[in-house]
Parts: structure tokens; C-alpha cells; sequence
């Protein structure tokens, strides 16, 4: 694979994951000596030039989840990438015994939720899903969990006088991973498709 396009295309999607998590670190640093020093009992600053500080580290915190957010896809996009070519250069000897067979819609999930693109919300009323832009159906996710191929990790709330939503973002179990990344070096199950419906029986006009 040395002079394989997708293996230079995979690599240059991880040197730019790795220069999104550098500058996120610095701004992560960058935010905790702000904070530090804002919070210090060494020292009395003040009321302007601690909410100053405090300011400096939200925005901070701010950037770096800025930076991080096309991490996911790149993470998921170069493993997909990646898989499949191996798969190919290894030719149909290298297939294994693949995991139990997933519908169009669970795969779509899966790969959504690795992607982070799907949390719970819980408030006065059933669980809903706040997807964005994917379309996931909570019966798929509910199918998902009872084959242990999910886990919900909890999402901090913005501060405890504001109503909003308890919410928890899916995330893949070891189990769930095995079985995407299965999926990469497989063809995509076929998507379910509706029968058409029967066009309405034509009127004849009548003869005078």
C-alpha cells in the first residue's frame, strides 16, 4: 500500500487530526491558567479583572471544542477509508467470519453515533434523539442496545437555573465498534424499499 492514493489520503486526514488536537491543547492550556488565576485564594483580583480572566478561559474552552468537532468524521472517515482498501489488497482469502447482519437503518446509526452526531434527551416525557443530520429512529437505537452495541455518556449541563434538557450522548461499546468496522470492507445492506402504490383505475368517458 507505500504508493497506494487512499493510504496518502488517510495519512493526510490524520496529520490534520493531529494539528486540530495540538491547537486545541494549547487552548486548553492556555484556559486553565486563565481559570487558575481567576480562581486563585493567593491572590484578591478585582470583580472587572476576574470575570475578564473567567471570560478568557470560556472562550478557551470554547476554541478547543471548536477544533475538535471534525474529529470524529475525520477519525471515522479515514478508518472506513483504510479498512477497505486493506481488505481489497488482500483479496476475498481474507475474509473472516463477519458479525451478526446489520439493517441499512442500524449501520447508518452506528456510523452517526460514532460520529457523534446523536444524543438523548430527556425532559417531562419519553426519550427523544437530537441527531444532526442523520435521521435515526429510536426503535433502531433501542434494537442497537439490546444487542450491547451502545453506551450513553452523560453531557454536562450549561448551569443548574437554566431548564434544560438531561442529556446523554451514545457512544459506541467495544462490541458496537467491532461490528462498524466490519461493516467497512463489506457492501452496504440493501435499503428497504416500499412498494409503489397502485395508481387509481382510470375512468372511461362514456360513449354518446
Amino acid at each position: 500500500m507505500r504508493d497506494s492514493a487512499v493510504l496518502e489520503d488517510v495519512t493526510s486526514q490524520l496529520r490534520h487530526l493531529t494539528d486540530l488536537t495540538s491547537g486545541a491543547a494549547r487552548h486548553l492550556q492556555d484556559a486553565v491558567v486563565l481559570l487558575g488565576l481567576a480562581h486563585s485564594p493567593f491572590q484578591a483580583l478585582p470583580a472587572g479583572r476576574k470575570a475578564e480572566l473567567v471570560e478568557g478561559g470560556a472562550a478557551g474552552i470554547s476554541a478547543a471544542m471548536h477544533q475538535l468537532a471534525p474529529a470524529p468524521d475525520l477519525l471515522v472517515d479515514a478508518a472506513e477509508q483504510l479498512a477497505f482498501e486493506v481488505h481489497q489488497k488482500k483479496g476475498p482469502a481474507a475474509v473472516r467470519a463477519r458479525p451478526s447482519r446489520l439493517s441499512a437503518a442500524q449501520s447508518a446509526a452506528l456510523s452517526a453515533i460514532a460520529r457523534g452526531r446523536v444524543e438523548i434527551s430527556r425532559l417531562d416525557g419519553p426519550v427523544k434523539l437530537l441527531c444532526r443530520g442523520y435521521h435515526v429512529h429510536t426503535t433502531t437505537v433501542q434494537a442497537l442496545q439490546r444487542r450491547h452495541l451502545l453506551h450513553r455518556q452523560p453531557l454536562p449541563s450549561p448551569g443548574p437555573m437554566q431548564l434544560v434538557p438531561d442529556r446523554e450522548r451514545l457512544g459506541l461499546s467495544w462490541e458496537g465498534a467491532a461490528v462498524l468496522a466490519a461493516t467497512f470492507t463489506q457492501p452496504p445492506p440493501p435499503a428497504h424499499r416500499p412498494s409503489p402504490a397502485l395508481a387509481p383505475p382510470h375512468s372511461h368517458p362514456r360513449a354518446r
